[in-house]
């Protein structure tokens, strides 16, 4: 009887084992996800940067051209 009671509760305690890796594997599977998405958010992220700073450097030569003509303008006023 003792025999057949301890693996019961062997068997009821591989059965709480296995639910709980079922659990922590399904876990696991989102952060996989989470962090997939977070990697492409990054990548589109640093895309927009590039973009942008590729915008900048036209905008600071004008901007020091521009600059250059109020000064060039102010001495003659």
């Amino acid at each position: 009887m003792q025999l057949t009671n301890d693996i019961k509760e062997h068997e009821s305690e591989i059965e709480h084992l296995n639910n709980n890796l079922k659990e922590n594997n399904i876990k696991f599977k989102d952060l996989e996800s989470q962090i997939s998405l977070t990697e492409q958010q990054i990548s589109e992220a640093d895309e927009q940067i590039k973009k942008l700073e590729d915008k900048k450097d036209p905008l600071e030569r004008r901007k020091n051209d521009l600059e250059w003509w109020v000064r060039t303008l102010s001495r003659y006023q």
